[in-house]
């Protein structure tokens, strides 16, 4: 019986442990970090944050992993990365975002939700427009010893929004899981 518990214990630590999740830097200090309103797709070198169950067309955000250019790291780039405590700079990529009268701005957005969710409280029923932005971002990735990204960081516009992921480069090709 004390074994059961231990292991649906263990287990719901490790399952925890991997959730994905989302923060925003909008005033001089990163958010809480919070449990997703979505799931990731994967197509065409994109990641596209989608509603669950829903359609790649129906993003609410997408950027252009492709672009970032990760990879399974050598020697010698792991000793300028340790000096930064594993994260990697000067990444860019095309992130795609949504923009409404409610939410004008990406920083209206994040100050409000924490992330990129205009078209998640986009009433349909207003009549009014909603818009697709396109921005490059300047991004932080943070690679763990065992040559997995765990977070990356989004900079558009002088704002912050930050997702876990759980990307590994170990090997040949890249695999994700959740």
């Amino acid at each position: 019986m004390r074994r059961s518990i231990l292991t649906i214990i263990l287990c719901l630590a490790l399952t925890s442990s991997h959730a994905q999740q989302y923060t925003a830097y909008t005033s001089y200090a990163w958010d809480s970090w919070a449990s997703n309103s979505w799931e990731y797709a994967y197509s065409n070198g994109w990641v596209y944050a989608i509603p669950y169950g829903g359609n790649p067309k129906d993003f609410y955000f997408r950027f252009n992993y492709g672009e970032l250019g990760l990879r399974e790291l050598e020697k010698k780039e792991w000793k300028s990365l340790k000096v930064k405590n594993g994260w990697l700079d000067n990444l860019k990529c095309t992130f795609e975002y949504y923009v409404t009268d409610e939410y004008p701005t990406i920083k209206d957005a994040l100050a409000a939700h924490s992330w990129p969710c205009a078209k998640y409280y986009h009433s349909t029923s207003s009549g009014m427009p909603i818009v697709k932005r396109t921005a490059i971002a300047e991004v932080k990735a943070y690679y763990t010893d065992d040559d997995e990204v765990r977070t990356l960081n989004f900079w558009i516009e002088g704002y912050g929004f930050g997702i876990t992921v759980k990307w590994d480069y170990s090997g040949s090709r890249m695999t994700y899981y959740y």
